[in-house]
């Protein structure tokens, strides 16, 4: 079942799992199961016009801060997608037992390097499919760019970490980008955490049992600011002792995608 409200899509499958995405930033705010137990962590301070802070944002064409010269140098930290009103498809993609499916459109803004967005949201009796095909629109430039799916999940990060990074290398943010190899087989976002796994498997474990699997998104950054979210507006407090960040994708560099192709990249959840 697929429902509208205000800016907000709500999809429902049959066996009881539910998801909402909002149209700014085609966010994915609501994972529920079946016993209306929510999987992602969403701030209760959310500001009117800035990006959603939870659930599953979308960073492209950059993460992070910007470069400081070149086409992308006035973005927004993230880039454009995540603070912009996305064109909800009504063109029936998928609604039966088998799975709810539900489709999203964005257009580079003007004077950027042109590109369409289309991100398909899909729903299973115990998976949730998100999946961003980014085409370059142009017939004769490059388009540069990095993508990542920034999923909160919600669980206290002293007790929910992530499997299957032991022997990874990866950049450690919080000290400048001091690179480093992970000897932990259970990895723990209980302090300031900003990792940022490169060349990852394509399948990770949580230990809440939540598995992720993604395609064509080789990095994986863990995230927790701890208690320096006290600095930001859109955080309600103590809010950063109820989820840890677990998001794939392309940012160790940038993607070059030739005029007329497109790429793929999704991440599947399993609960």
């Amino acid at each position: 079942m697929i429902s509208k409200e205000n800016k907000e899509i709500k999809i429902v499958h049959s066996s009881g799992n539910s998801v909402v995405i909002n149209k700014l930033g085609a966010t994915i705010t609501s994972f529920k199961d079946a016993h209306q137990k929510e999987h992602l962590f969403l701030s209760n301070k959310l500001i009117p016009g800035k990006a959603i802070r939870g659930g599953i944002p979308i960073a492209f064409p950059v993460f992070g801060k910007p470069p400081t010269s070149g086409a992308y140098s006035d973005l927004p930290q993230h880039g454009y997608a995540r603070i912009s009103e996305w064109t909800y498809d009504e063109t029936p993609v998928m609604d039966n037992d088998d799975g709810v499916s539900v489709r999203f459109i964005l257009d580079s803004p003007p004077k950027l390097p042109p590109a369409r967005l289309v991100y398909t949201v899909t729903l299973t009796a115990h998976q949730l499919t998100s999946t961003l095909h980014v085409k370059n629109t142009s017939s004769t430039d490059v388009l540069p760019f990095q993508a990542l799916l920034h999923t909160y999940y919600a669980g206290n990060p002293n007790e929910v970490g992530v499997k299957g990074l032991n022997g990874v290398r990866y950049s450690d943010k919080t000290t400048g980008g001091e690179t480093r190899i992970e000897s932990n087989d259970v990895v723990y976002a209980n302090k300031n955490t900003d990792s940022v796994y490169m060349n990852t498997t394509d399948e990770i474990h949580l230990t809440n049992g939540i598995k992720i699997r993604k395609h064509n998104l080789p990095d994986t950054v863990i995230w927790n600011p701890s208690e320096g979210a006290k600095s930001m507006a859109d955080m309600h407090e103590g809010g950063w002792n109820e989820f840890i960040c677990v998001e794939p994708g392309h940012v160790r560099d940038f993607y070059d995608l030739v005029p007329g192709k497109e790429w793929i990249g999704f991440q599947v959840i399993t609960i």
